[in-house]
């Protein structure tokens, strides 16, 4: 019997099939889904909790934003408030909070720290308003990067492709080499949508000066196209990538948040994925992510290599137990040797 996704799961499963839109079904989808961990933890479902326990379960939806977390605070009332027949108590704990987003300011999740999961990474992305800086922010977190970001700015619709359901981008960086990258269909349509926008909304749309509140993009072969203000003549380089992130500081109001971070997690996202499949990482998985994410090449034993020193130090720190809740272990398969930290 396969393992139920939500915890209390036939009352759950009442509750989403008497929502009538799609995308609020979905969305409370994925609050119970991240809410299980909780419920198992006190063993009750979160109609039945306490206000301190049910801080903990939207602490545990790690949104990146205020906004997130309110979002979710309601998903979780209206759930409360339809669960009345299930409830041993009249009161709805949520609902008799009087300043709810002051409530929800202390459940967002810290951006102050140097390894982000993926759903924190989309989390953050729901909060962009413009398609670019979704794209861009996704791409470095799956490996799409290049000398001075050249991949990224190279890219072109054309080198986008689908085969049997898997999404694809080819990839050229500023020396003319080319690879091709599996990509997340998420990637995919956010890559996709940058490519037909025609105005960029400053400020993640929220600029006082309607004068200045939208910039119209410049016709480009590229994906990522200029904003109609400025110099025009040359492409984009590598400061477009860090306006970005500029940008992305202020919003999430951390410092913490670099390309660099953004590429190292990542790559342990891909660690955690292969290590909770088989429970141990060796030499070939190693590399697997390196080539993922383009690392230099280096000499080992003679023989050029993907250099997987950094990304294994990055595993075995604390930091990653912290985040992902376990120690990395290593298994060396004979007649290979792992490159040591």
């Amino acid at each position: 019997m396969s393992e139920e996704k939500f915890y209390n799961a036939k009352v759950k499963e009442e509750y989403l099939a008497t929502i009538a839109y799609p995308a609020t079904r979905q969305m409370a989808n994925y609050v119970f889904k991240k809410a299980k961990k909780t419920e198992l933890a006190y063993q009750k479902d979160i109609y039945e909790m306490n206000i301190e326990e049910l801080k903990d379960v939207i602490k545990g939806l790690e949104a990146s934003t205020i906004d997130s977390a309110y979002n979710y605070f309601f998903k979780l009332e209206y759930y409360i408030d339809w669960a009345t027949k299930y409830r041993t108590t009249t009161i709805n704990e949520l609902a008799a909070i009087t300043d709810k987003r002051e409530w929800v300011s202390k459940c967002v999740a810290s951006f102050r720290q140097p390894v982000y999961k993926r759903e924190q990474i989309l989390d953050m992305c729901k909060e962009l308003d413009n398609y670019p800086d979704r794209a861009v922010l996704l791409a470095l977190f799956e490996g799409i990067g290049g000398e001075g970001y050249s991949e990224l700015l190279n890219l072109r619709s054309k080198d986008l492709t689908e085969k049997d359901g898997r999404y694809y981008a080819t990839l050229y960086d500023k020396h003319g080499n080319s690879r091709t990258l599996e990509i997340s269909e998420k990637l995919d349509e956010y890559l996709r949508k940058t490519d037909d926008e025609t105005v960029y909304r400053n400020k993640n749309g929220k600029s006082e000066s309607i004068r200045s509140s939208e910039s119209l993009l410049v016709p480009s072969p590229f994906i990522f196209k200029k904003a109609a203000r400025g110099k025009q003549e040359g492409a984009l380089d590598l400061f477009f990538v860090q306006r970005k992130f500029t940008m992305f500081k202020e919003l999430f109001e951390t410092s913490f948040i670099t390309p660099k971070r953004i590429i190292n997690s990542g790559m342990l996202h891909h660690v955690n994925e292969i290590h909770q499949k088989q429970g141990f990482m060796t030499y070939d998985d190693w590399i697997t992510i390196a080539e993922i994410f383009n690392t230099s090449i280096i000499k080992y034993n003679g023989e050029d290599t993907r250099n997987i020193l950094t990304l294994k130090k990055k595993a075995s720190e604390k930091k990653f137990k912290e985040v992902y809740g376990y120690k990395v272990v290593e298994k060396e398969i004979e007649k290979v040797q792992s490159q040591r930290i």
